[in-house]
């Protein structure tokens, strides 16, 4: 047996042993703790200065999201950051999985959360069809996670619905991707991306490229745009890349992408190739601690526990954003090591979310009269791995579990 399967094999099995501890330990630990535990999921909620709420005083709201499914932890917590505010809200959750295998899955997700008589809607991602939706049914909706064009943000923002659009940084992930691996020492490079179509992708090529030009130092051995559905066509450049140039040093990878088997595989771990790439995979485990990521642009998805807020808040009757036609940008989450990834990793395994439960509720008008803008912006600046460790030492503090990683 070769040691990359041997490697995959002690990997798999460490994630299903952490699963399953976590699942029958980590539970129990939290919920001797003080803090209260959501209505439906297993995290912990810090309401802090709110612990003394009378909620029966509350307005309660049922909220609508739509996301794809997902067996992968990191992924699924999408669904599991919404559900969470929502618990925070004292709201119900409606989620409807898209239904890929058709063409107009996001609408038709909308469309059945409509149906199903929402209050407002939390939606990953949004076209035209599903806003037009959204308008007919005259129901509030927020977006998050992707971006959105000019036409798009016209046509929400005239509707009188529309709570804003709350979007991680893609330009800054991938120039700082490009930042990382100099910094790093790496000179050759490459770097893939999909295909131009879509405004994300387009923005993060642009930082690579950007940032290409201010280093003029580095060497770009090849570069490759590939179909958001071309399968396994990302993997196969990769890995071609890999074998086809023993002098690079380090690649740019603009999409999260499951490359732990193929670095190993190839004999670029070996050569101690960096990765820098922008959203995390499960695998990177392995990369983080042979040190051989430069640089990971991630998150525990507060974009969505942020844009929950924003809709409860045009529920209770607040407007936030002065003007919702300009995306909410925030930071991703910068990981540069091994010992940052475990810090995310550990809060993610055991469901302490970035923002606490007060947080949260600072950011509503509802509890918090101070609640504007201008603190939406900041919760956004003061997003850094050093920050949300630091906000939930005491939680991690309680909830010992002894697979932790780290």
């Amino acid at each position: 047996m070769s040691n990359s399967t041997l490697k995959k094999i002690l990997c798999a099995m460490l994630a299903v042993m952490m699963f399953l501890s976590i699942a029958a330990y980590g539970t129990t630990a939290m919920a001797e703790d003080a803090y209260p535990m959501g209505e439906t999921s297993d995290y912990v909620l810090d309401y802090g200065k709110y612990a003394d709420v009378d909620w029966s005083t509350k307005p309660s709201f049922k909220i609508g999201f739509s996301w794809m499914s997902s067996a992968d932890l990191l992924w699924s917590m999408y669904e599991r950051s919404v559900r969470y505010a929502c618990d925070v809200l004292h709201c119900e959750l409606i989620f409807v999985e898209w239904d890929v295998s058709s063409t107009t899955f996001v609408s038709d997700a909308i469309e059945n959360l409509c149906q199903a008589g929402v209050d407002g809607i939390v939606s990953g991602m949004m076209d035209g069809a599903s806003i037009d939706a959204c308008i007919r049914a005259n129901v509030p909706f927020v977006g998050a996670l992707n971006q959105m064009n000019d036409e798009m943000l016209k046509t929400a923002n005239e509707s009188g619905l529309f709570c804003g659009n709350v979007i991680d940084d893609d330009y800054v992930s991938t120039y700082n991707s490009v930042k990382a691996l100099y910094e790093a020492g790496c000179r050759k490079i490459a770097w893939v991306a999909p295909q131009p179509g879509t405004t994300q992708a387009e923005i993060r090529s642009s930082g690579i490229m950007d940032a290409l030009e201010d280093y003029p130092e580095l060497e770009v051995l090849t570069s490759y745009r590939y179909s958001t559905s071309g399968g396994d066509e990302s993997l196969n450049a990769i890995e071609q890349i890999l074998c086809a140039y023993p002098e690079l040093e380090g690649l740019v990878v603009s999409n999260g992408l499951d490359v732990t088997s193929i670095w190993y595989n190839t004999g670029a771990a070996d050569r101690g190739v960096k990765l820098a790439v922008t959203d995390l995979c499960e695998s990177y485990q392995d990369l983080f601690q042979d040190d051989l990521i430069a640089y990971c642009a991630t998150d525990q998805f507060p974009s969505l526990v942020i844009a929950t807020p924003l809709l409860y808040n045009k529920l209770t009757g607040h407007e936030i954003l002065a003007d919702t036609s300009v995306q909410m940008r925030r930071h991703f989450l910068e990981l540069h090591n091994y010992e940052e990834m475990c810090n995310m990793w550990n809060m993610s395994f055991l469901n302490i979310f970035p923002m606490t439960a007060e947080q949260v509720l600072d950011l509503c008008v509802e509890f918090n009269p101070d609640a504007d803008e201008a603190l939406y912006m900041q919760y956004a600046e003061d997003y850094t791995i050093e920050n949300v460790a630091a906000s939930n030492a005491h939680l991690l503090e309680a909830c010992p579990v002894k697979d932790r990683l780290g």
